[in-house]
């Protein structure tokens, strides 16, 4: 079981973290070693992470968790539940966050469908935490925490939906210090996002 992926990459810290806590045994090899033709042969897409299991290729993260966690850590229910909460994370919410912090504005519907989505996951992820509370942690946290380290920036930041699921994720992880040294440990420091995003920020000034 190899995974494949890039440095810095929040979906590829989803997926090494969830190994990570569910004790699942994998090597990590940076995903330029498939070269160009590799990387399109394993996914059309051509994005990290991708897998190699049997032989066989998977990519994006949430459907190699489904693959290799659904059925052995949690119940079909509460997978559910924090898949769907996942879709609309990396689908509304976390473009919208990107926009606003690089200071594209957003447009109202954007703006709309992301705070309803944050309403959904404050509404669906905190009964489940007891029970999944590693898999939140691996699926959310890559992301929450790059959030927090920009959370005087963008419109988002600004919006008590956001930040009332932020903080609750941020304060559920710190509550379960393992994990969140083990979140810490496989995600991108703090001074080093940071510089990445003045630098992105002053190339699209």
């Amino acid at each position: 079981m190899v995974l494949y992926e890039l440095e810095d990459c929040p979906f590829c810290e989803r997926l090494r973290l969830a190994l990570q806590l569910h004790e699942i045994r994998h090597e990590r090899r940076h995903i330029r070693e498939l070269g160009d033709q590799g990387v399109t042969q394993a996914n059309p897409l051509a994005e990290a992470p991708v897998m190699q299991v049997d032989g066989a290729w998977m990519f994006d993260s949430m459907l190699i968790a489904a693959d290799l966690l659904a059925g052995q850590v949690c119940s079909k229910d509460d997978w559910r539940v924090v898949s769907q909460c996942a879709r609309l994370w990396d689908g509304t919410v976390v473009p919208a966050w990107r926009r606003s912090v690089l200071g594209r504005g957003l447009e109202d519907p954007e703006r709309r469908r992301a705070l309803a989505s944050l309403r959904y996951l404050q509404t669906h992820l905190p009964p489940v935490f007891d029970r999944v509370g590693a898999l939140v942690v691996s699926v959310f946290g890559p992301h929450v925490l790059r959030m927090d380290f920009l959370k005087d920036h963008g419109e988002i930041a600004r919006e008590p939906e956001a930040w009332s699921i932020v903080g609750w994720l941020l304060e559920a992880m710190d509550r379960h210090g393992p994990w969140a040294v083990a979140l810490r440990s496989v995600c991108v420091p703090r001074e080093r996002f940071v510089a990445q995003f003045n630098r992105l920020s002053k190339a699209m000034a």
